[in-house]
């Protein structure tokens, strides 16, 4: 993926930037270098090899997402020159210099930005049949979610990106043992398929929200996995597919219970 950085694209997305005075170097060309990085990043990671013509929203958000993370990446060396003598700061009349917290927060405001640029494309990407069908797609595929559960205040975009494998392991996990004992292969693949759009009866989708809040629930609990525990989480899931017609598919009936506190009334 080539994201070639221009004048007017920066001025886009940043509208404070000045303009460049003769014998300047432009900022597109300063910040060049951290794109084609930032790209290379996020065609190993993310977006893969697929060809998105016809997807202008996704190109756009690509390109915003690039030039964002780059000029977060590149801002704290912008004023730097190297010299025969050494390292330099690049210093003007005109302009003040910002003070090392103002520089902090506009570098996490473009951090944020691209993080929340990324998470969006996540969603657009799952409605590209190209990308899911990718290598790259298929690493995020099949669950029943298509973004990241949350951004943490601070986060870069790399650790955001990176932290989603860890996130869909999670997810993957969920998802098989909530297979295994109450909803069946064939039920998770249809909310899984009704999340991006293509079940085979647009009803499928009021089953989505209900299993990504009964995973959030159990994400944010810190509790195991146990047969009980999902029942009691799966429940509206289970009644909503029945009541969808899937009640053949689900795999077992309500658990017997069994008391798992040991104590003098532990059976």
């Amino acid at each position: 993926m080539k994201v070639t950085i221009t004048e007017d694209r920066i001025r886009q997305y940043l509208p404070n930037t000045f303009a460049v005075v003769e014998g300047e170097t432009p900022l597109w060309e300063k910040i060049q270098g951290y794109a084609d990085r930032v790209a290379s990043i996020l065609s190993q990671k993310l977006v893969g090899a697929a060809d998105f013509s016809g997807f202008d929203a996704i190109s756009i958000h690509l390109e915003r997402t690039v030039i964002q993370w780059a000029v977060a990446d590149a801002l704290p060396s912008l004023d730097l020159v190297i010299t025969p003598a050494g390292a330099g700061i690049v210093s003007t009349q005109e302009v003040a210099p910002a003070s090392k917290e103002r520089i902090a927060r506009l570098i996490d405001f473009f951090y944020r930005a691209a993080c929340s640029n990324i998470s969006a494309l996540m969603e657009m990407l799952h409605h590209c049949a190209q990308w899911r069908s990718s290598e790259v797609g298929k690493k995020f595929c099949g669950t029943f979610m298509l973004t990241p559960l949350s951004i943490p205040d601070g986060i870069k975009p790399l650790e955001l990106i990176d932290s989603l494998e860890t996130e869909i392991a999670r997810r993957r996990s969920f998802q098989k043992k909530a297979a295994i004992y109450f909803l069946g292969n064939e039920v998770v693949r249809i909310i899984a398929d009704a999340s991006i759009g293509i079940a085979d009866n647009e009803d499928y989708r009021l089953l989505v929200p209900l299993m990504q809040r009964a995973y959030v629930r159990w994400a944010e609990s810190g509790r195991p996995l146990s047969r009980i525990y999902l029942w009691h989480a799966l429940e509206d899931v289970i009644a909503t597919a029945r009541d969808l017609g899937l009640g053949e598919l689900l795999v077992q009936e309500e658990p017997e219970f069994e008391n798992d506190v040991k104590g003098a009334f532990y059976f």
